[in-house]
């Protein structure tokens, strides 16, 4: 019987997931990425003063198990630097805060109905 390998394309977060996966499970496993670092859209780039910031747009949950588990499995857990974050909408030059449901509650753009529905989403979330 011939033994296959598996190719996965891409070294994001979900393909390091499953090369691992995989090679734990001792399936040979080949892992392409283009760019010269691993991490996709979780990558982080270093800016000429030695900040780093994100390379796009990306966030991860604590309460994401798979992931953390992941990372802890590929030794990188320690490395995640929890931050809380703010979400602000710019409308008209104003700034509108919406981090919290309160803030949801002030945001006079949505119809009252929208936001009282935003926030039994936001309820049944945090009950589930």
């Amino acid at each position: 019987m011939i033994k296959k390998s598996v190719v996965i394309l891409g070294g994001g977060v979900s393909g390091l997931a499953a090369c691992l996966s995989l090679v734990k499970k001792g399936i040979p496993t080949i892992l392409l990425e283009k760019e010269s670092f691993l991490g996709g859209v979780a990558a982080s780039t270093q800016l000429k003063d030695g900040r780093k910031i994100p390379i796009t747009y990306h966030h991860i949950n604590s309460s994401d198990k798979p992931l953390m588990e992941v990372l802890g499995d590929l030794g990188l857990a320690s490395r995640v630097r929890w931050r809380q974050s703010l979400t602000v909408a710019n409308v008209d030059g104003k700034r509108f805060y919406l981090s919290s449901p309160f803030d949801m509650l002030r945001f006079k753009r949505l119809p009252p109905l929208s936001r009282i529905r935003y926030l039994l989403f936001c309820a049944r979330c945090l009950l589930n």
